[in-house]
């Protein structure tokens, strides 16, 4: 997979895109997967720490992988994805929706059944590896204030249900110049 978008990167036809904290799975074959502790990522690599140039990347597909990164580095994480991002370019991050977390916690599903089981799991992470454990919440307005803070514009943030849960989904774009 990893070859055709290398073979486009390398023949200037296109600037990468990044699956940042892809795990085991892959957005689609236009993207190179980034995950610090998935021994079959294409780059082994901390969210906050990666190795791309400024504004060579055209794209960042960040899905259910920014609550894996400690609070103090939420900024720190979206900062990078901002400069790694060419002008025009779009970062899309999801993350489980943290109020519906709550609220499924206490009173369960829509049916008003609860899993504690999975309630926990949405509040700490499956922790199956030392990258599997959720290190921040979020809700909209979290979200919206983060990635507008680090310089983001039309964002936007809609609801999708993923992952078996309520997930936040925040659109950003870099500035043009």
């Amino acid at each position: 997979m990893l070859a055709g978008a290398v073979k486009r990167i390398a023949a200037n036809e296109t600037l990468p895109k990044l699956d940042i904290g892809s795990g085991a799975s892959r957005r689609d074959e236009d993207y190179i997967t980034v995950d610090a502790f998935h021994p079959d990522a294409d780059v082994r690599a901390e969210m906050w720490k990666l190795p791309f140039r400024d504004n060579g990347v055209e794209a960042i597909w960040c899905c259910h992988a920014l609550e894996h990164a400690p609070r103090s580095k939420v900024i720190e994480t979206l900062t990078e994805f901002f400069r790694v991002l060419r002008p025009g370019g779009r970062a899309y991050v999801l993350v489980p929706n943290f109020d519906y977390v709550a609220r499924y916690w206490l009173i369960g599903g829509a049916d008003k059944q609860r899993d504690l089981a999975w309630a926990e799991a949405m509040v700490y992470g499956l922790q199956e590896n030392e990258g599997g454990f959720h290190k921040s919440a979020f809700n909209a307005e979290l979200l919206r204030g983060d990635l507008q803070g680090v310089g983001f514009e039309d964002v936007t943030i809609s609801l999708k249900w993923t992952h078996n849960q309520e997930t936040l989904q925040g659109v950003g774009k870099k500035p043009n110049g």
